[in-house]
């Protein structure tokens, strides 16, 4: 299989909610993408795109499992001090060259 097809978002835009407060490390959403190509050229990889958030780098502010597009809290988030910040994620395929597509996540404190 050629690898011809570039990884698809199932939605253009994502919008996580998080209630303040939360817990260091849980589960705050996930993102899925699909690809149509076989085997090797199929296999999908998540990735947070640097951006900053208030003068930090957003990895400060979570993480994202590589394999399975779910994202993880990095700090416990604050209503009065943050309200909203928005994401960049990349899905990646295994292919030789790699073909990826972007999505945005925005993050709003609850």
């Amino acid at each position: 299989d050629i690898n011809d097809n570039v990884p698809q978002f199932m939605q253009g835009l994502y919008t996580a909610n998080v209630v303040e407060n939360n817990v260091i490390g849980s589960s705050i959403f996930s993102v899925t993408a699909i690809d149509p190509d076989v085997g090797q050229n199929a296999r999908l990889k998540y990735f947070l795109l640097e951006t900053q958030v208030e003068n930090a780098s957003i990895s400060s502010y979570i993480s994202i499992n590589s394999e399975s597009g779910v994202i993880y809290s990095q700090k416990s988030f604050d209503y009065e001090k943050l309200k909203y910040f928005q994401a960049q994620v990349q899905a990646q395929d295994s292919g030789s060259p790699p073909l990826a597509s972007n999505v945005s996540v925005n993050v709003i404190i609850l």
